[in-house]
C-alpha cells in the first residue's frame, strides 16, 4: 500500500514500524488520539460486531463458531453500496461486483459455454477497466465529501472553534479506567491496582506547536518533558493563570514569553459586562469545577456582580466535573418559592412566570473569573 491509517497504539507508534515503512515507501498516517470518529477501522469493527452478534445468537447458532463467520461477513461488506454511489468496495476495486454461485449459471445469456463465449480483447477490456475505475473514484470521492460535510456540520454544531498558540498554558482532560492488580502464587499483590475515581482526570500542560489542525504537542510546565502523544483539541482546554506580577530585569522580559499576555485577577475582574456570559469557579471549589452563570449586573467599584446560575442540562450528570464544558449543555436555573431547594431546567413557557431565577451577588473575594 502506499499509505496505512493506524490508531496510536505502541504496536504501531514505534521506531521498528516507522524505519519499516520508510524502506518500503510507505506514509504512515495516525488518527487523533482518544478520537474514535476519525479512525475508519472503528466504524468497520462496529459493523463486525453488530453482525457478529446477530448470527450467533440466531437460532441453531453456537457462540463459539463466530470465527467462522467472518469470512462471509467480509464478503458481505464488499458487496454492500457505498451511500450516496451505486457502487460496492469490491466494485471500485475489481471494477465488477464480486460473483456468488448462483451468478455462475446466469454468466452466459446466450447458451454458449462460457470457454466458446465471445470476450473483448485484452487491451479493449483494460481500457474499459480503467474507465469504469476512474469514474468510480470520482463517484467515491463526491459521495465522501458530501458525508464528511455533513458529519462535520453536526459535530461542530455544539462546539467553537478553539486555535491555541505555542506557549500557552491548557488543561488536558483525561479519560480514565480502573486498573486491576496482579497478584502472585500466594495471594499477595505484586502490583497495584488503581482506582480511577481516585486519580486526578487533568492536568495542566503547556502548548509547544501544532500538528494538525485538531491536534497538539504538549509539555509539562515544571518538568519540561514533552507529552508522549498528542492532544485533541476536544481533550484541552484553554487554562489562565493569575500570575503575580515581578519587575523585569531588562527590556527583552518586559515583553510577555510568545506573544502570550499574562492574566491577572484584576483585568479579568474589569472584562464583565452585562448583558454577558462568564465562566467562573468559587475560590472554596476544586480548581477543575468550573460554572457557567449570566452577568445581570457588574459594579467595578465595589467589586462585585449579580449571577444568573447555569447548570448542566438533565441527560448530563452535575458530577461531571472533569469534562470539557463544551460537551456538557448549559441551561438557566429556575426554582420555585414553594420548593427553593428544587431547581428547574428548560421549564415551559407557561410555568416561567410562576418561577423565579436562581441568582445571586459575588464578589471578588469568592469567585475567581476563568473567562469574562
Amino acid at each position: 500500500p502506499r499509505a496505512v491509517l493506524t490508531d496510536n497504539g505502541s504496536e504501531f507508534d514505534n521506531v521498528l514500524l516507522k524505519e519499516l515503512c520508510k524502506l518500503w515507501r510507505v506514509k504512515l498516517c495516525y488518527t487523533p488520539p482518544l478520537h474514535p470518529q476519525s479512525n475508519y477501522t472503528e466504524r468497520v469493527n462496529r459493523y463486525i460486531g453488530e453482525t457478529l452478534r446477530n448470527l450467533v445468537n440466531a437460532p441453531g447458532a453456537r457462540r463459539r463458531d463466530w470465527s467462522d463467520y467472518v469470512k462471509y461477513i467480509e464478503f458481505v461488506y464488499n458487496r454492500k453500496y457505498i451511500p450516496g454511489t451505486n457502487l460496492s468496495p469490491y466494485m471500485v476495486t475489481m471494477g465488477r461486483q464480486p460473483l456468488t454461485p448462483i451468478d455462475t449459471a446466469y454468466m452466459d445469456s446466450e447458451g454458449l459455454a462460457i470457454a466458446t463465449a465471445p470476450h473483448a480483447s485484452l487491451e479493449e477490456h483494460s481500457k474499459q477497466l480503467v474507465a469504469k475505475l476512474k469514474m468510480a473514484d470520482e463517484a467515491v470521492d463526491v459521495a465522501r465529501a458530501k458525508a464528511l460535510g455533513k458529519s462535520r456540520e453536526q459535530f461542530n454544531q455544539s462546539r467553537i472553534e478553539e486555535k491555541l498558540l505555542p506557549g500557552e498554558m491548557v488543561r488536558y482532560f483525561r479519560r480514565l479506567t480502573a486498573r486491576r492488580g496482579v497478584a502472585d502464587a500466594d495471594g499477595n499483590e505484586v502490583k497495584l491496582g488503581e482506582i480511577s475515581k481516585l486519580k486526578l482526570r487533568n492536568e495542566p500542560y503547556r502548548v509547544t506547536r501544532q500538528l494538525t489542525p485538531t491536534t497538539y504537542q504538549l509539555e509539562h510546565p515544571e518538568t519540561g518533558k514533552p507529552k508522549p502523544r498528542p492532544a485533541h483539541i476536544s481533550q484541552i482546554a484553554r487554562l489562565k493563570v493569575p500570575q503575580q506580577p515581578r519587575i523585569a530585569e531588562n527590556e527583552e522580559e518586559q515583553q510577555p514569553p510568545n506573544g502570550v499576555p499574562l492574566v491577572g485577577e484584576q483585568d479579568t475582574w474589569e472584562k464583565l459586562r452585562s448583558p454577558g456570559h462568564t465562566i467562573f469557579r468559587f475560590k472554596d471549589d476544586e480548581v477543575y469545577w468550573l460554572r457557567v452563570a449570566e452577568v445581570l449586573a457588574v459594579d467595578l467599584e465595589n467589586s462585585t456582580a449579580e449571577l444568573w446560575y447555569y447548570l448542566r442540562s438533565r441527560q448530563h450528570s452535575t458530577k461531571k466535573w472533569h469534562e470539557p464544558l463544551v460537551l456538557s449543555p448549559h441551561h438557566p436555573e429556575y426554582y420555585d418559592e414553594r420548593s427553593p431547594g428544587t431547581s428547574h431546567l428548560k421549564p415551559k413557557k407557561d410555568k416561567i412566570p410562576h418561577l423565579r431565577r436562581r441568582q445571586g451577588q459575588v464578589d471578588k473575594t469568592d469567585v475567581e473569573i476563568v473567562v469574562p
